[in-house]
């Protein structure tokens, strides 16, 4: 007994067409994104309080890319963040960032049992600029700092 191939022809429609041809591109595009992820847009945060600040700053130095910081009153900060290189009252910046201060203040609360610390201490992959915005009461000294080094702004 011989069997017989059968060649079934069928043409698609303009409609089934065209989406047979987007299902392919969207194929191409998921693979490329997996294969060189799209860099993720900056972000930009406000603050109006130490803790918004903080928050901003560690979603900053995240997210790998530039992002702006924008106050929305003046912050007072009353506790050591982190000890690199001396007491730090914010997290280290370690990315792009700038800070817009519309004329606000970031300040070390000057009430006596405010331990010392400095207000910035940018890391060597960061790269911080402030505008419009006033850095007051940073202390540094040599029992929490080997350097005493910048009150207001390590880098």
């Amino acid at each position: 007994m011989q069997l017989k191939t059968m060649r079934i022809h069928y043409a698609l429609t303009p409609e089934v067409a065209r989406l047979n041809k987007q299902l392919l591109m969207m194929s191409w595009v998921f693979l490329l994104q997996s294969l060189f992820p799209i860099a993720t847009l900056a972000d930009d945060f406000t603050a109006g309080n130490a803790a918004a600040l903080i928050a901003a700053i560690h979603q900053a130095n995240a997210n790998g890319v530039a992002d702006t910081i924008t106050l929305t009153d003046n912050i007072t900060l009353v506790a050591v963040d982190n000890v690199v290189e001396g007491n730090n009252g914010l997290p280290l910046v370690t990315s792009l960032l700038t800070i817009e201060g519309q004329g606000f203040t970031i300040q070390r609360s000057p009430a006596a049992v405010t331990d010392a610390f400095r207000i910035f201490y940018v890391a060597p992959t960061g790269r911080l600029t402030l505008h419009q915005v006033a850095i007051a009461n940073g202390l540094v000294s040599l029992a929490t700092s080997a350097s005493a080094a910048g009150g207001g702004l390590f880098n």
